[in-house]
């Protein structure tokens, strides 16, 4: 969320110097980071969600697509939020099942350059029901798009779609409707290049989390009829034409200074709801799941020993990419997979009693700071920054990362070599991972993070000292 105020910043100077009339848009997914909220999250979630809503209020965007991400803590919270924070939610596809008509406007018309634009907003499908959704539905693109783009094609020049669908319905979705002449798709893993044709269509690609802020400059003519063929460039009569650009935001550039007020603010509210949901009671535990088959001899190794888990099953079922690369929704997914209890961890000074040397050097480098640098940040009672600042890695319940004792709250040695206890207790019979797997580190240092981050190369700057253990 601290990107908010910088992105807000580059935002007003690309208006600025673009010295032409602009329409800004988000094909959605902005609230949320997937589908669901976890019960135990809800209250950081939801506070988050009304402070970036309130940042985009201020950010005056044109229109914003509900997502399936936005959906996330259900319809009547989006619903209640729109009513708090007006912002220009669109979604054609999310209806109301008795009366059909959309819960949110189905578009938007605007005059922009004396062009007139339509703007389409189209909610893709969700698995199962629809969480405070009650009598509410999401239809069918081909049941509620047709239709409206022909009416708003009859009155408008162009018409953009701002939409979270899969990029195999979007070829159907393209052929069906040809009068969709921009498409914006959300929920991308990565910054997408130029944009490619769709039919009549281009079809631009956005990363998630605003970490780029993507630049089309159109110009399409009053009786365009399709784009220009080829690359980006001068159109002949009847074309329309466009070029093409994106922006990283600059993590130590400007801010906007209404914005990071909302985002300061917004760190207050964040540890004041933590704090609140870590006194409440503790939700029942879930019911552990049914025991596999045994692993059978030609099973990988743990990267935490015998009582780990599989870490070449779930890189090659969860990570696509070569090299243990991925969205950093599915490295923290794996990275909580891996995790254990806080009880089954020993804590660096019960590690310091055999191992002094290695923890002298720990303790000089940067890991060892790791939470303190929260802590300067008024960020250390946030549940998406304090994974990566703590020992625990957390797991179902990340609650348990409010209340740590004070020997797991740095990144200590068990976030390399796994949880510890069992070693002090027997060191015989336990033998923690000398060298963490790749995908340890890559979990916190994720591009989007640490884009310098080189793992040979970084691993030796944190490796400790070689050397014997003295028993005490």
């Amino acid at each position: 969320m601290g990107g908010l105020s910088k992105k807000a910043y580059q935002l007003a100077r690309l208006r600025r110097e673009a010295g032409i009339e602009t329409l800004t848009v988000d094909a959605g997914g902005l609230l949320f980071k997937g589908p669901a909220v976890a019960a135990n999250r809800r209250a950081q979630e939801t506070v988050t969600a009304e402070g970036i809503a309130e940042a985009y209020r201020r950010m005056a965007f044109d229109a914003v697509a509900v997502a399936r991400n936005d959906l996330a803590a259900g319809v009547d919270f989006l619903e209640a939020l729109a009513k708090r924070i007006p912002l220009p939610w669109l979604s054609a596809s999310l209806v109301r099942r008795a009366s059909g008509k959309p819960v949110f406007p189905a578009s938007r018309e605007k005059k922009v350059g004396g062009c007139r634009v339509a703007v389409i907003g189209l909610t893709a499908p969700v698995t199962g029901a629809l969480v405070g959704g009650e009598g509410v539905e999401i239809r069918p693109w081909r049941q509620v798009l047709p239709p409206l783009a022909k009416e708003l094609a009859s009155r408008n020049d162009f018409l953009i779609l701002l939409t979270d669908l899969a990029a195999t319905e979007l070829e159907a979705l393209a052929a069906a409707v040809p009068e969709i002449r921009l498409i914006v798709q959300a929920g991308q893993p990565a910054a997408a290049g130029a944009p490619q044709p769709l039919g009549s269509a281009l079809l631009t690609r956005v990363a998630p989390r605003g970490k780029y802020l993507g630049q089309l400059t159109v110009s399409w003519p009053a009786k365009a009829k399709a784009w220009r063929a080829g690359a980006p460039g001068p159109a002949a009569p009847g074309e329309g034409s466009w070029q093409h650009g994106v922006t990283a935001l600059e993590k130590q550039g400007p801010d906007d200074p209404e914005v990071l007020a909302i985002v300061e603010d917004l760190k207050v509210k964040v540890a004041a709801a933590n704090a609140a949901a870590a006194q409440a009671p503790p939700a029942p535990a879930p019911a552990p799941p049914p025991a596999g088959p045994p692993a059978g001899p030609g099973a990988a190794a743990s990267p935490f020993g015998a009582g780990g888990v599989d870490l070449a099953q779930l890189l090659s079922a969860q990570l696509p990419a070569a090299g243990g690369e991925g969205t950093p929704a599915e490295l923290q997914a794996l990275l909580q997979l891996l995790a254990a209890q806080p009880e089954d961890h020993a804590g660096w000074k019960r590690c310091a009693d055999c191992h002094p040397a290695q923890t002298s050097f720990w303790r000089a480098t940067r890991h060892a700071q790791a939470f303190e640098t929260l802590k300067a940040k008024g960020q250390d009672r946030n549940l998406d920054c304090l994974p990566c600042h703590v020992t625990y890695a957390a797991g179902p319940d990340d609650q348990a990362l409010l209340s740590l004792a004070a020997d797991l709250q740095p990144v200590g040695c068990e976030a390399c070599h796994g949880p510890g206890r069992a070693h002090a207790t027997a060191p015989a019979g336990s033998r923690p991972e000398r060298r963490p797997a790749a995908i340890i580190c890559q979990s916190c240092h994720t591009p989007d993070r640490d884009a310098d981050f080189d793992h040979q190369r970084d691993l030796g700057r944190v490796s400790c000292p070689k050397g014997a253990a003295k028993r005490p």
